[in-house]
């Protein structure tokens, strides 16, 4: 039933009548498929009594709308302290949180547990090893009563024979296992946006117990930098206090260049302060950010081609000289100049009775810093269609006998 606007209707009583209204229309967008990117922070050494806080807020690519987050525990991180903090992250997951919290309460209580089941294993393993003991002496009274009744000869040809076994073991099949990887909390990521495109990422934070309590820090840039020359660099950390210890927070930065050809460190002849870690404010960097958390230096700093590590301790002002700092390493790679752009300008086709001229002064280099004057080497040459040029003309196409037709090519190269 079609009904114009601004009809009447009416219903008989023993009738029933039902009007719904809707409204279904087709939304075409033109926008790409955005791709979400997870980014986690956190800081990369905690103590068991310190909150935790790592944060996926970073993270790029949500169109708009809340990310759905999901938290979880990577293989690094100890049974005992998965079983206890579980239920944080499965609430967390829940409500889609973007920072994670652990208390320090249950983090210390999850890793107090880990370090209980790690001293009954050693424990389980002195009782295996003393039961083990008592069998082997036993055995080796046993055996030394054999060997009283055996005569001198036949131990002589035992220990020939131990000699031969021994002298054909190559050491160099020996392998030795490697040592476990160290317990730690090892925490993933995952986002999604409402496009139903997910991202991963994950963090290591080291659990630690020091005899003086430190502040944390969290690293706010990349620890994995690369650059241009002409580009400014920007290193960023935030500190959150730890354990209630100290008072105001002291953030110093360190750096040494990769690379180098270094002598050893005896060799007081062959020293190079490069090859060692020094302050910032003891080299020829120029940092020009006034936050002791930030380290920002401006284009030109580096040489192309080149690596660096930059390093931010933490400490408290009442802190003991001897105490180990927070610490977090970033490095920094410039990478290659790349090569200029060459553009000639000039006429496409011209008179045998006119001159032209080709310009190259447009060409740009691209990693020279604005407004800086470019320094060029140009080097000229040009090819003919004639595939046999007359004597002497192989070096200018011709251009002598320009008045006959034929089609040149000019080509410039430049080098910065």
């Amino acid at each position: 039933v079609t009904v114009q606007p601004g009809a009447l209707l009416a219903r008989r009583a023993d009738v029933a009548v039902g009007l719904q209204a809707a409204l279904t229309c087709d939304v075409i967008s033109e926008l790409p498929t955005a791709f979400p990117v997870a980014v986690l922070t956190a800081p990369r050494e905690v103590e068991p009594c310190a909150l935790v806080r790592i944060s996926a807020a970073r993270s790029t690519g949500f169109v708009g709308r809340a990310p759905k987050v999901t938290w979880g525990f990577g293989p690094l991180t100890p049974d005992a302290v998965v079983a206890r903090l579980l239920p944080i992250l499965q609430d967390a997951s829940d409500r889609s949180l973007q920072v994670l919290e652990l208390p320090p309460a249950v983090l210390a209580a999850a890793w107090k547990a880990h370090q209980g089941q790690l001293s009954e294993q050693a424990e389980g393993n002195e009782t295996l090893d003393s039961s083990d003991s008592a069998d082997g002496r036993k055995l080796q009274e046993a055996r030394a009563d054999d060997d009283n009744e055996t005569n001198e000869t036949e131990a002589n040809e035992t220990n020939d024979t131990n000699e031969t076994v021994l002298a054909s073991l190559d050491k160099s099949t020996v392998s030795v296992a490697p040592a476990p990887p160290e317990p730690a909390l090892e925490v993933n990521v995952t986002v999604e946006n409402w496009q139903g495109q997910t991202s991963k990422a994950s963090v290591v934070v080291r659990v630690v117990e020091r005899e003086e309590p430190m502040p944390q820090i969290v690293p706010i840039t990349p620890l994995q930098l690369s650059i241009l020359h002409t580009d400014a660099a920007e290193l960023a950390i935030e500190t959150l206090a730890s354990c209630g210890g100290g008072s105001q927070v002291l953030v110093r930065w360190q750096y040494r260049e990769l690379g180098l050809d270094c002598a050893e460190e005896f060799n007081i002849t062959d020293f190079d302060p490069a090859c060692y870690w020094q302050y910032v404010e003891e080299t020829t960097l120029k940092d020009l950010s006034r936050k002791p958390g930030t380290l920002l230096l401006p284009a030109l700093s580096f040489k192309p081609g080149t690596m660096h590590l930059f390093r931010a301790t933490a400490s408290f002002s009442d802190s003991s000289a001897m105490a180990e700092r927070s610490e977090t390493t970033f490095n920094l790679t410039v990478r290659h100049r790349p090569p200029p752009a060459a553009k000639l300008q000039g006429p496409f086709m011209t008179s045998e009775a006119c001159g032209f001229m080709l310009d190259a002064s447009a060409s740009q280099d691209t990693s020279s810093a604005p407004g800086e004057a470019a320094e060029f080497e140009y080097m000229w040459h040009c090819e003919t269609d004639v595939e046999i040029l007359p004597e002497n003309e192989s070096d200018n196409c011709g251009l002598h006998r320009f008045g006959q037709r034929r089609v040149h090519r000019s080509f410039v190269n430049i080098t910065n």
